[in-house]
């Protein structure tokens, strides 16, 4: 009878040790570098006064990472830009890998002109994924980003920081 008892009690501690153990183990997370290159693709745009410019796009690419990972680049953007100040952008961003993996993304920036004269425009946003398939099935996590758009071709080159 002691030795049941015995063995129940070291079953009870092991199964609490395993349960409280699982609670406690810190979620692995994976932070993914890549710049991309993109043009625009479609752009349906309006101005009022000659200052004040609103428009969709659509822009395709290529992004590079840094752990060897290559990706087409789709981005499809909402956008609004006072020419005498800084303009806002509301965008959905998909990446599709080699695999046909994808990580779909809702981001925002803000964008102003370049005063150092490197490129049209810079900007710098953040975002979120909202969808992924195939080996990133599941994830959930969130991007940063930076980038700007170069003359005289106006393509434009990002930075991307996606944790995940």
């Amino acid at each position: 009878m002691g030795t049941k008892k015995s063995l129940c009690f070291l079953l009870s501690l092991f199964v609490s040790i395993v349960w409280i153990w699982g609670f406690t183990t810190p979620a692995l997370s994976e932070t993914l570098k890549c710049k991309s290159e993109w043009k625009t693709v479609t752009r349906e745009d309006d101005n009022l006064y000659g200052i004040h410019f609103y428009g969709v796009t659509a822009s395709e690419g290529m992004a590079t990472c840094e752990n060897g990972d290559t990706a087409t680049v789709k981005s499809f953007s909402l956008w609004y830009a006072d020419a005498t100040k800084e303009g806002v952008n509301q965008s959905y961003i998909v990446f599709t890998f080699k695999d046909s993996s994808k990580i779909i993304m809702k981001t925002s920036s803000t964008q102003i002109k370049d005063l150092k004269g490197e490129g049209n425009w810079i900007w710098e946003g953040t975002g979120e994924i909202v969808n992924a398939s195939s080996r990133f099935i599941g994830i959930k996590g969130k991007t940063s980003f930076k980038g700007k758009q170069l003359p005289p071709d106006k393509r434009s080159v990002t930075e991307w920081t996606i944790n995940y």
